[in-house]
């Protein structure tokens, strides 16, 4: 269109707001690759319920962007430090023998428990790590007492291994720290009553 004398001044152009992207008149299709930069969102302005869920994924984060200055002081980070001010529980997963053999996944969890139904061995674990700790709740069988062997890489103190309780239903408890793929420090406790 042509004027005859001055042109009428620009229009700005409105921003684009939430109201827009909302009700679909604006879809990613409209926006430019990069066109969103850092400082033109406000702070704040993007939260949970504003994220689809599984919009996120890990290809869309540039590498690096996610730093420990960026993460709420409420998510432990397993770099850092952290202090827990609530109470902090491990879970158990309870463990059964097998043709008198007990096998034992380090990587499903730290602490087990388990139910003597036979005279067993305590198999040597499989994915062992240095430094993984925990604890192996044992209970007696409630009629019959059961007996418990160890694997080879299972070491007590002075090198005199432990018998458990012969009590019905005992309670022992099995605590452990893997001081190497072969070694796992072992102190059996018994008889809580």
């Amino acid at each position: 269109m042509s004027y005859v004398g001055n042109q009428p001044p620009k229009t700005p152009i409105d921003p684009i707001t939430s109201t827009e992207i909302d009700d679909g008149t604006i879809v990613g299709g409209d926006i430019a690759n990069a066109a969103i930069t850092e400082a033109k969102v406000a702070n704040n302005a993007i939260s949970t319920d504003k994220i689809v869920d599984s919009a996120v994924t890990t290809a869309k984060i540039n590498n690096g962007a996610v730093t420990v200055a960026k993460v709420s002081a409420d998510i432990a980070i397993k770099t850092q430090a952290n202090t827990f001010v609530g109470a902090q529980r491990a879970s158990s997963t309870a463990v059964t023998s097998s043709s008198g053999t007990i096998n034992i996944d380090l990587s499903v969890n730290n602490d087990f428990t388990h139910t003597f139904t036979e005279n067993t061995t305590l198999a040597n674990p499989t994915n062992i790590v240095e430094g993984q700790s925990g604890a192996i709740r044992l209970t007696q069988h409630a009629s019959s007492p059961k007996t418990l062997a160890y694997g080879s890489f299972w070491k007590f103190p002075n090198g005199t291994v432990p018998s458990v309780s012969t009590t019905n239903s005992a309670a022992d408890t099995l605590y452990y720290y893997v001081r190497s793929s072969t070694f796992i420090e072992a102190n059996l406790v018994k008889g809580f009553a």
